[in-house]
């Protein structure tokens, strides 16, 4: 065994504060506007009990009031101390907190191992601290399995608890047999604590020796130069902990020592509970020696040859569930290739590709109808009329998605058809009743009848033929907050117009096109809401009419 650094920090923090979860006989001081607070002093290595009140939303807890350590009589003041502030919940599990640490960097022949020794006030309950307790873990780059493991001494004996996992992710999700940096000592090292000037340079400098140690095992391991592994240590914000970052990409790396460093964004990332078990097989495949652009490729199950490989090396991480979807419905590699080249441009992550409506169109129209749909479903993020065609098919009943198979509607006219279906399945057409002030709005003016739906059927009928969502308007009319007027000539539904208390709300055309765009219409529906009785000032669909 060889010491490559050293690091070593005997006031890491020079007061620790517990604040209490507000059960128990603090519940009544919350009560009150106060909190019970238990003060630690690492310099007596004791603490005490006291409150502290609520004096603003932005810093809730008090420091105004000057509190001392009863025994060596140590100002516990918040500015004037490197604090470690905790906050008490229970688990029933014990909590660590480090006022002293070590960390040592040890070569050995089949490894690496980041040595951490910590004295720590173990917190049992938010009343009650025990401190001088003494840990031990180690962070081992495992040369043999190519694996980073968190191991924990006890007596002569090394306990596995997992290897390190390099994104974020909730408590919850950690995935099995995996550990976050978050949940070892490391993540005290952080701006709250004394690691600044003096302490940040030779924290710094152990860093880079950490690197360099890496750096050797992995050209070693190689047989030729890599590509650098560093990156920066949360700069000057380092509130995550000044070593989170670097053991995250040492970590990647590690598996991967040919790719590439994992971005700011991609050590933020916090993937779902699917995109964790992708990006386990993916580091699973690192670590069994598959090439970085290979094993991508492999773990997302992506068709194609040269062509996708190439694309590979610079998409983030997490792009790579959109295109694992377009794997899925672009299966032959020309297409897969074009739609994951605009899927990386134009769109973020979690669109919706591989749904319900793409998988039935590959199979009743095949790989280039749901190509051209992919490709305008790709057109932007979010709001097109295939993301409404997508979500539309997922409502509808199996009878009814059978239904529309059956119409072999063509591309264009897939939206309405679908809308049409998923009208009729969720409104009856409920006949409408109206008074004779309603009554009073059906008029002959210049050419246009004025007329009042006889019944909700007749609402989804004029948005189908006008191409409008007044459909969606069925619920309103029925509870009376809105009226609808359709203008017709013709019998041809031409104007769409909307009234709520004897105020024109909206005069639309087709297509939802403003009647001030046609004069001789927009002087119709002036002279109509003059008739009726009807404010028409109160939208820019209407202009006055000037003489």
């Amino acid at each position: 065994m060889k010491t490559l650094a050293v690091y070593e920090n005997d006031k890491l923090f020079s007061a620790i504060r517990v604040i209490g979860s507000g059960a128990d006989e603090s519940g009544a001081l919350y009560a009150i506007g106060k909190r019970a607070v238990q003060f630690i002093c690492p310099a007596c290595e004791s603490g005490f009990l006291t409150c502290c009140g609520f004096q603003n939303p932005f810093y809730p807890f008090s420091d105004i009031a000057q509190y001392h350590c009863p025994l060596c009589g140590r100002s516990l003041s918040l500015y004037d101390n490197y604090t470690a502030l905790e906050y008490w919940c229970s688990n029933n599990r014990p909590r660590y907190i480090p006022y002293k640490i070590r960390l040592s960097l040890e070569e050995y022949k089949n490894s690496l191992d980041l040595d951490i020794v910590t004295v720590n006030a173990r917190l049992d309950t938010e009343k009650f601290a025990l401190c001088g307790v003494r840990r031990r873990l180690k962070i081992r780059f495992d040369c043999k399995n190519h694996s980073v493991e968190v191991l924990r001494a006890g007596g002569q004996r090394l306990e596995r608890l997992g290897m390190v996992w390099p994104f974020r992710v909730v408590e919850r999700d950690v995935p099995e047999g995996y550990v976050r940096l978050r949940d070892t000592p490391l993540k005290y090292l952080s701006k709250d604590s004394s690691i600044h000037g003096e302490e940040r340079r030779k924290l710094d400098a152990f860093i880079r020796a950490l690197y360099a140690a890496v750096t050797e095992r992995l050209e070693k391991r190689v047989g030729h130069k890599i590509r650098s592994v560093y990156v920066p240590s949360n700069g000057g914000n380092f509130e995550r902990g000044m070593l989170e970052d670097p053991l995250a990409n040492l970590a990647w790396r590690w598996a991967f020592p040919e790719g590439r460093n994992l971005t700011r964004g991609e050590r933020l990332f916090t993937p779902d509970k699917d995109e964790i078990l992708d990006l386990m097989n993916l580091m699973d495949r690192g670590r069994h020696g598959e090439p970085y652009v290979y094993a991508m490729k492999g773990a997302y199950r992506l068709p194609g040859g040269k062509k996708t490989l190439s694309l590979l090396p610079t998409v983030p991480l997490m792009d790579l569930d959109n295109l694992k979807q377009l794997g899925v419905i672009l299966k032959t590699p020309e297409y897969f290739v074009e739609g994951a080249a605009k899927c990386l441009q134009t769109i973020s992550r979690h669109k919706t590709i591989s749904c319900p409506f793409t998988i039935a169109l590959l199979r009743h129209r095949g790989s280039a109808a749901v190509k051209n749909f992919v490709m305008k479903l790709l057109a932007k993020d979010w709001g097109t009329e295939e993301d409404d065609t997508a979500r539309t098919y997922d409502l509808l009943t199996n009878e009814n998605k059978a239904l529309f198979w059956a119409q072999k509607p063509r591309s264009r006219d897939m939206h309405d058809a679908l809308t049409r279906l998923y009208d009729k399945q969720v409104y009856q057409d409920i006949p409408l009743h109206y008074d004779a002030e309603e009554r009073n709005m059906e008029k002959e003016v210049d050419g246009f009848l004025f007329r009042l739906p006889k019944s909700t059927g007749v609402i989804r009928e004029t948005g189908r033929r006008m191409h409008n969502c007044v459909g969606s308007y069925c619920d309103r009319v029925r509870a009376k907050d809105s009226l609808i007027v359709v203008g017709y000539k013709d019998h041809t539904p031409k104007i769409c117009i909307e009234v709520r208390r004897r105020s024109l709300i909206q005069a639309k055309l087709f297509a939802n096109k403003a009647v001030s765009r046609v004069p001789d219409v927009n002087a119709a529906v002036v002279t109509w809401a003059k008739q009726c009785g009807i404010s028409y000032n109160t939208t820019s669909d209407v202009r006055e009419v000037t003489s």
